[in-house]
């Protein structure tokens, strides 16, 4: 069955990391990509691009089995600037801070698709805001690596190891926070709204000091070389799943509903699903199961919310459908995850 997140994809380099921190701390790197659905070869091919939701599953699976919930968050330490190719050069000879942000949205795609984000300015503080949508699954551990190597990237940028960083996160309240505050800084909170980096508004207009004009200008030329190749359209299945996690709450979510939201019948959406080797009531059943693991395992979202999040109108159906996915009422499930 195609999971809710097969289309995204990731560069391989990351598991290169993965592997270097998890040998430092003595772990079986090669059994646990295994575990994940990950051939252990591909680490070897910087160029390939690898599922973002197997990446994410190794990773929740890591932190898991040793009981360390700081491990995406320390795997982000591990960025240097030069990993993400191009699009870290781009970024590093910005001529401010604000080109700097604005490039990064920019040439995001060159390393990754899927994450829906944003640079948003406001008053007082700016913010990246980072979304992946819920049909994705677990993801705590992929949020904490990306807002991590977020922080690294924007003190490298100016210089300064200690520059204060806000820093909002959707997850749970960790085990190991006095880790996250080592990493992410004192102002940390976690059960936020949002995924979010933010920054005081007015450094945005500073000048990066080790910036080269020159350089900028050759590399900013790669970068949209590069950007016009990687150019991706996501499937029909990956759209109907998008489709899905959005119309949910709204109400309405049948194939007719998705076939007018992709501009097809639904007899020639039928058919794609089929082609595709499943059909709209799978795919619908699997983004539900999907996002019922997301919303009770990694919020504090209310049961009755989550409910009516996934287009359950009473709290008993909800509490039947989680109990034949998962073996346990949604309360059990959320109880049984904080404890591991």
């Amino acid at each position: 069955m195609r999971t809710a997140s097969d289309d995204i994809r990731i560069g391989a380099k990351i598991l290169h990391l993965i592997e270097a921190l998890m040998r430092g701390q003595g772990l079986d790197y090669r059994r646990a990509v295994r575990a994940a659905g990950i051939d252990p070869a591909v680490t070897r091919d910087r160029e390939a691009r690898v599922s973002m939701q197997r990446v994410a599953q190794l990773l929740e699976n890591v932190a898991r089995e040793t009981g360390n919930d700081a491990f995406g968050a320390q795997l982000g330490e591990t960025f240097r600037i030069g990993v993400a190719g191009a699009l870290d050069y781009v970024i590093s000879n910005a001529p401010t801070l604000r080109d700097a942000f604005n490039d990064y949205m920019r040439f995001l795609g060159l390393v990754t698709d899927g994450f829906d984000d944003r640079f948003v300015e406001q008053a007082r503080f700016s913010y990246f805001v980072t979304h992946l949508p819920a049909s994705f699954g677990p993801r705590a551990q992929l949020v904490d690596v990306r807002t991590s190597a977020r922080l690294i990237r924007i003190r490298h940028m100016l210089r300064e190891p200690t520059f204060p960083i806000v820093v909002e996160l959707e997850r749970k309240e960790p085990k190991c926070i006095a880790e996250f505050r080592r990493i992410f800084g004192p102002r940390v909170r976690f059960g936020q709204r949002q995924n979010r980096v933010g920054v005081p508004t007015g450094v945005l207009d500073r000048k990066l000091p080790a910036a080269d004009p020159i350089l900028y200008e050759v590399v900013v030329e790669a970068a949209e070389r590069a950007l016009a190749q990687a150019t991706h359209t996501p499937d029909t299945t990956s759209r109907v799943i998008t489709f899905i996690g959005a119309a949910l709450p709204r109400g309405r979510v049948d194939l007719a509903a998705a076939a007018k939201e992709l501009g097809v019948s639904p007899q020639s959406l039928k058919n794609l699903l089929r082609d595709a080797g499943t059909n709209f009531r799978d795919v619908l059943d699997d983004t539900r199961k999907t996002m019922t693991e997301h919303y009770v395992k990694e919020t504090s979202l209310p049961m009755t919310e989550i409910a009516f999040l996934l287009g359950f109108s009473e709290l008993s159906a909800f509490s039947r459908v989680t109990r034949k996915w998962f073996g346990q009422t949604p309360r059990a499930l959320r109880k049984r995850s904080s404890r591991a």
